[in-house]
């Protein structure tokens, strides 16, 4: 679709590290009365990556690359898949608070628990990289007052939270990512091969 200034956009269907879908702008030719307007609309190679490929690039680059996403922080995370057992890694925007990553698992509002949230609720023991830190992390869900307090921290940084937690009836939840142990050379969870 176009709007008045010529610029198109296009609806990507990955979803993102919030875990909604979003629009961006592409490089485009456009004609305007006859004439030929050339218009590019610049992006940094990390705005443009979503799901597998955030996650590649994202690794590629110890974090160079992708650890920086429209302004959040962003980690990776490993969880085994909770039907097949393989690992399944996704990007994740993140708040570290002490020692430990929060992250949220808002699917975007939508009414079910995203599936990185139901495989690490069957095996809690995941593994995280942020930037070029590769780790073992054991998952909980945060709940009562510790859960208010993380959700206020990071509705804070992603003010989107709280229209999202509008839009379901479940409660989204905030699960804190709690070091284990360093994982550079422990393959149990990814296999070995990212």
């Amino acid at each position: 679709m176009s709007d008045l200034t010529g610029r198109t956009t296009i609806v990507v269907g990955a979803l993102d590290p919030f875990g909604y879908e979003w629009e961006f702008s592409q490089p485009i030719a456009v004609t305007h009365e006859c004439r030929s307007v050339e218009r590019t609309i610049r992006m940094t190679e990390a705005e443009s990556l979503f799901g597998e490929e955030h996650v590649r690039r994202h690794r590629e680059t110890n974090g160079e690359v992708g650890h920086i996403w429209h302004g959040s922080k962003v980690l990776l995370l490993t969880t085994k898949g909770r039907n097949s057992g393989e690992p399944r890694t996704t990007p994740l925007a993140y708040d570290r608070v002490g020692d430990n990553f929060v992250v949220l698992a808002s699917n975007g509002g939508a009414p079910a628990h995203p599936g990185w949230y139901r495989n690490l609720a069957k095996e809690p023991q995941v593994e995280v990289q942020v930037k070029g830190e590769v780790f073992r992390a054991h998952a909980r869900t945060a709940t009562g007052a510790e859960r208010q307090r993380l959700w206020t921290l990071a509705a804070r940084q992603h003010p989107d939270l709280n229209r999202y937690q509008a839009r379901t009836e479940r409660e989204i939840p905030v699960v804190v990512l709690e070091h284990t142990c360093a994982a550079a050379h422990d393959t149990t969870i990814r296999g070995g091969t990212g």
